[in-house]
């Protein structure tokens, strides 16, 4: 499950930007967007603050739903349902 939040500083408290990845995996340079004015040239990897440079949270962590997945899900659920009526009806013929 993909997660979205911000990632917020354990020292300072500052909003460094918001990360997407998923849940339980390290906070990583990939999936990171900096907060407007934040100074980006030089993102860690593994994320620290980017204004004193101490450890990193995710805080307020939200599951992500894409529009675009769901509706893949629901393909895929319909392709697996016309699979098995087609094995029942051979099974039955």
């Amino acid at each position: 499950m993909l997660v979205r939040g911000e990632v917020k500083c354990l020292h300072c408290g500052y909003v460094s930007g918001t990360w997407v990845g998923a849940a339980g995996t390290p906070l990583r340079r990939a999936g990171f967007t900096p907060s407007p004015g934040a100074p980006a040239e030089a993102i860690p990897d593994p994320l620290r603050c980017l204004r004193c440079g101490g450890p990193v949270y995710l805080e307020s962590a939200t599951p992500v739903l894409s529009s675009s997945r769901l509706q893949r899900i629901r393909q895929l659920r319909e392709q697996l349902d016309a699979l098995d009526l087609r094995r029942k009806r051979r099974s039955a013929a």
